[in-house]
């Protein structure tokens, strides 16, 4: 079988690739062929698990999704995970290989990076007639060019035609794309199929003389425009994104529109992904097309879920940490309609209905952050007023006791105090633990006066199902005083959890293949919640009872405010506040029936990536971009394709 090659290059980060990418695997699945997604060399800190247990760019796994399989190490076989200005952690094929500094990786690692991506396209092309090839950055850095292994390199090496995008949302859409051309040496122009602008608002028409402009500077044609889509709900790959969303959103008050932190140049020379805006509300949605243009592209169409009506009111402050990672957990929750804000600051906190902690690639340094800034003091007072706190995977780590750390995994610091809000001590470890798991709240939850089945986050919700995925280093032990939160079965041997000795163990790889492992915590008051589960928030049943928990609990806080306000007041009738209704852990609708095995966010997923083949395909040269791959069949006919 010969196996054809598209590949999608961009002016410069964050223009559209990735999604352009997914709308190809997407298009092409339809079309009947066996493709697979592809990225040399990746640079996030939103990452996947693969079924064979190892870690991808987010990207790729979403792009696996619109191919119609599962995500595979050799779609991304190097990842970059920046850890600080100038470091990287660096993982090939799945594996964390420890962490590198841009002189050691340019001089030592790119031998072997470069081995294992050609390594990674011949078990690919065994299964896939064609491989959509995503770049990263610009092709046009001539300061690294001598250490390029993700765009034109890879592209001369497989003589794989290039789609260059650029995004007219930023400006200078001129002279982006003119200008990497022009930098592009000849034998390498010769690789590029045509342009594509990304992003447009308006009228085409008025477009039009800048095209014609574009194409005879060049000599490339033009192979599409696509519309702005502001509400598309496909996952975000890094936190550059949330700066974005930040600008759309608006941004508390003292802070610039889209305001993030600096960027920086790390391991390979890519640019490290910023963090998020401080004091941002986010919005939903990332890539391209316009809803004006396209009607309603809602993820969820028609009837909308009975959560709403528990939450579209409520609001959940982030913490913004500087090295935040996998922050598309909360994804499932803003399409509900929780509001999510991200803080960097004290003074930005505000009135939360719930903090919460997100996963971070470095938990020691992020914890020393929110020192830095006072957060830490903040998100105690907030949690001794009766504010629900939640903490996912680092975030987890960073609620307990103490953080160990002996072997110098993380810092140079072998202990460090945690918030101690939850009775918990980590201690990290060299072995990454990175798989995909399921299973359920944990139901054996007793000998407590207040138990976790019984109040809090939890309520009610005792053997609800979960699904996700786990990657961190570190083995956390609990205290007598909180208990664990999940029950998971990993989806690979090797993964269990050990007894109870003086405090349950989890999130440390031990002998068993397969049996059910203890995950997270929750205080006793059920008030304070800890996990290492990736994406539990796509399990809808889940999702629902959390947010239900979530509406009452905001509901008594504020009703015994009003009553301590109508009380201080000396007022015979104090002003009652809103008639708490329905059980704890039930929404105050009916549910929807829940489909087996399939979540509402995996739905809506399916949707949004059928919606963004649409529009694709209607605006873009997708005849040409084939035929330049070699590719014989036309486009959108039915029928068995022939490379």
């Amino acid at each position: 079988m010969t196996t054809r090659y598209i590949m999608v290059q961009g002016t410069g980060s964050h223009v559209g690739k990735s999604v352009l990418c997914a709308a190809l695997c997407r298009i092409l699945k339809q079309d009947g062929w066996r493709v697979s997604p592809f990225k040399a060399q990746n640079m996030a800190l939103n990452s996947a698990v693969t079924p064979e247990g190892g870690e991808i760019g987010r990207a790729q796994a979403l792009q696996a999704a619109a191919a119609g399989v599962e995500p595979s190490i050799h779609m991304n076989p190097v990842l970059l995970k920046p850890t600080g200005e100038a470091t990287s952690q660096v993982i090939v094929h799945g594996r964390a290989r420890g962490v590198l500094g841009a002189v050691d990786y340019r001089e030592r690692f790119l031998p072997e990076a470069w081995a294992a991506v050609l390594e990674s396209l011949a078990v690919l092309r065994e299964s896939f007639q064609i491989i959509v090839i995503e770049g990263a950055g610009s092709p046009a850095e001539v300061n690294l060019r001598s250490r390029d292994i993700v765009n034109m390199r890879l592209a001369r090496e497989l003589q794989a035609p290039v789609i260059l995008v650029g995004d007219i949302e930023r400006g200078g859409i001129f002279a982006s794309l003119i200008g990497t051309v022009d930098l592009l040496p000849p034998e390498e122009r010769a690789l590029l199929a045509g342009l594509v602008i990304n992003k447009f608002r308006g009228d085409p028409a008025l477009l039009e003389p800048g095209l014609a402009f574009i194409e005879e500077r060049t000599g490339l044609p033009v192979l599409g425009v696509l519309p702005y889509l502001r509400e598309l709900g496909l996952e975000e790959e890094d936190s550059v994104a949330l700066g974005d969303r930040a600008a759309a959103g608006g941004m508390a008050a003292g802070r610039t529109p889209g305001g993030r932190t600096a960027s920086a140049r790390t391991a390979s020379g890519q640019r490290r992904p910023s963090s998020p805006g401080a004091g941002a509300v986010s919005e939903t949605g990332n890539a391209i097309l316009d809803p004006a243009e396209v009607g309603d592209i809602s993820p969820y169409p028609g009837k909308t879920v009975a959560a709403n009506s528990a939450c579209s009111s409520l609001s959940a402050a982030v913490l913004a940490l500087p090295r935040i990672s996998n922050f598309t957990d909360f994804d499932a929750l803003e399409r509900e309609g929780l509001s999510i804000r991200y803080v960097g600051r004290p003074e930005e906190l505000g009135d939360p209905d719930v903090v919460i902690i997100p996963g971070t690639k470095n938990t020691s340094a992020d914890l020393l952050f929110l020192r830095e800034k006072g957060l830490d003091q903040a998100i105690l007072r907030r949690a001794a007023e009766g504010v629900p706190v939640l903490g996912i995977c680092g975030g987890y780590q960073i609620l307990g006791r103490a953080l160990l750390d002996p072997d110098g995994v993380e810092s140079d610091r072998r202990e460090l105090p945690g918030l101690g809000l939850l009775d918990l001590v980590t201690v990290f470890a060299p072995e990454k633990i990175t798989v995909r798991a399921q299973g359920r709240v944990d139901e054996a939850v007793a000998g407590a006066a207040v138990t976790v089945a019984g109040s809090g986050l939890l309520a009610g919700m005792a053997g609800v199902p979960v699904h996700g995925y786990e990657i961190h280093a570190g083995l956390t032990t609990l205290g007598p005083t909180c208990l664990p939160a999940l029950r998971l079965r990993s989806e690979r041997p090797g993964r269990s959890g050990a007894g109870r000795s003086g405090g349950e163990t989890a999130g440390v790889a031990v002998a068993g293949a397969g049996s059910d492992h203890p995950d997270g915590a929750m205080a006793l008051g059920g008030m304070v919640m800890g996990t290492y589960l990736h994406g539990l928030f796509d399990s809808d049943e889940f999702r629902w009872g959390w947010l239900a928990n979530l509406s009452r609990l905001s509901r008594q806080r504020r009703a015994a405010r009003m009553a301590w306000a109508a009380r201080e007041a000396n007022s015979p009738h104090p002003e009652r506040g809103p008639r708490e209704t329905g059980e704890p852990g039930q929404l105050t609708e009916s549910r929807e029936p829940q489909e087996p095995r399939v979540s509402r966010s995996d739905r809506a997923r399916e949707e949004a990536l059928d919606r963004l083949a649409i529009e694709v395909r209607n605006h873009l040269d997708l005849e040409t971009i084939l035929t330049r791959a070699g590719l014989k069949r036309p486009v959108g006919t039915v029928g068995a394709p022939s490379p």
